[in-house]
């Protein structure tokens, strides 16, 4: 029906109107014309309709146009251009690794000689004034 125009119910349709009461859907006791319930496919039906539907798709690839050699090196010039770049990042993210690492380490020895040097029992002056004449001796005997 067109926007605007009132419903009429089926009793009001006149014979002049495209619309008869037997199109209409009628829900009785006499059960005719009413809406039949909802029917799962079968596993046959299931598998030809996935059938279809995988030649339709192997047909539209079929159909698409195959790439020329002059598009297929730019693709391979660009991926070769990605791979570059990610062997550089990842040798970059490997190099700071080993640089923390490496702190790391050094700060482990660090703390390993400032543990080790303060576990030392500490010098008397007699003992630093030897050590100091020790070294002014050496001093001498080189010149």
């Amino acid at each position: 029906m067109e926007r605007g125009t009132p419903r009429r119910s089926p009793a009001k349709l006149s014979a002049d109107t495209k619309t008869t009461k037997s199109a209409l859907h009628r829900c009785g006791p006499a059960g005719d014309n009413l809406m039949k319930g909802y029917k799962a496919p079968s596993f046959q039906d299931r598998a030809a309709s996935s059938l279809q539907a995988k030649e339709k798709a192997l047909a539209k690839l079929k159909a698409m146009p195959q790439p020329d050699a002059a598009e297929l090196a730019e693709r391979a010039a660009r991926q070769a251009e990605r791979d570059a770049v990610a062997a550089a990042k990842s040798a970059k993210a490997r190099e700071a690794r080993e640089e923390k690492q490496r702190l790391a380490e050094e700060k482990r020895a660090q703390a390993k000689a400032d543990k080790i040097k303060a576990e030392q029992p500490k010098r008397t002056e007699e003992q630093l004034k030897a050590a100091r004449d020790a070294r002014y001796a050496a001093r001498k005997s080189r010149k």
